[in-house]
């Protein structure tokens, strides 16, 4: 099945799922870069996730799963691989149990982190106050291991729910994520639909006031009211920023059509119009990646998924 408008037909019959072709990927990313996607479908709970996945593995079928955006960057033009994005029936929240020493909560994947951050913060839970400037949703977040400040997700969850690509329901507990430095090692083409985490109480007023601080200091360092994609690369060693090196090598403000990077913070690609392309994005990436090798001997890893 080979021909682009059988598979479609397909796939909506069997699932009964509509496929739409006239959302771009600027629209789905917080770089606000990529051209329109042949088929993009947005899933609304677990059975449609089932038949979905069971379908794209019974045809042979390339997807790609975007939560918030704010991790990837889209082609100027996608063709053959297939878009999924979580809807509503993702943004779940319950509260297994709660006690003098904290609460137990279990999040579904389309969750925003930072409203998530925000609301048990201020409800003085500690463990989430590193989020408050992440403009993830907690399925990409856990997917990349996200985090600032010297705290990530691993340390507040203990189970993360997802569907494998034959379309069947797994629970991994925290040690079977492989989390590390902005990475896991959930199985390829899974999607995480949810986690349970453990946050901690805390004295009155300590969380939300922490938060506040991390959040300022993001404020101060980084651009993040411009649109981009946050840190593009990892950092080469914990005593290297990736950050301080691209800075050193004179690369801040370095433009290349209408992206450049930040005159704030050298790690950080910025889209300031919502006009440049993915192209020129992936430009200086590139120019980032030689220069860095050439010059310091470092080969730059890419922090941002590159769709």
């Amino acid at each position: 099945m080979n021909d682009k408008l059988a598979i479609k037909a397909a796939f909506e019959e069997k699932t009964g799922i509509l496929v739409k072709n006239t959302i771009t990927g600027s629209k789905l990313s917080t770089m606000s870069v990529g051209g329109l996607i042949d088929h993009f479908v947005t899933i609304e709970n677990i059975e449609d996730l089932t038949k979905a996945l069971s379908f794209f593995f019974s045809e042979g079928v390339k997807y790609k799963v975007v939560a918030g955006g704010s991790n990837v960057i889209f082609p100027d033009k996608i063709s053959d691989t297939w878009i999924l994005k979580l809807g509503q029936g993702f943004r779940t929240k319950e509260v297994i149990s709660e006690n003098k020493e904290g609460v137990i909560l279990k999040i579904g994947s389309a969750i925003p982190l930072i409203g998530l951050s925000s609301e048990y913060s201020k409800k003085n839970f500690s463990g989430l106050e590193f989020a408050g400037g992440i403009p993830a949703a907690i399925g990409g977040a856990l997917k990349m291991n996200a985090g600032a400040h010297g705290s990530d997700m691993s340390q507040i969850v203990e189970e993360v729910y997802f569907v494998n690509t034959a379309g069947n329901v797994e629970v991994f507990k925290k040690e079977d994520c492989g989390f590390a430095y902005r990475q896991s090692s959930f199985p390829g083409g899974s999607v995480i639909t949810g986690c349970k985490m453990r946050l901690k109480k805390c004295q009155e007023g300590e969380a939300i006031s922490k938060r506040s601080y991390f959040l300022a200091e993001r404020k101060k360092n980084q651009p993040i009211t411009i649109p981009s994609s946050g840190s593009i690369f990892k950092n080469p060693t914990p005593q290297l920023s990736a950050g301080v090196l691209l800075d050193s090598l004179g690369l801040k403000d370095f433009k290349c059509g209408q992206a450049q990077i930040s005159g704030m913070h050298a790690n950080w690609i910025v889209n300031p119009n919502r006009l440049a392309t993915s192209s020129e994005v992936l430009q200086i990436i590139e120019k980032c990646k030689k220069k860095a090798l050439k010059e310091e001997g470092i080969a730059l890893k890419t922090e941002v998924k590159l769709f």
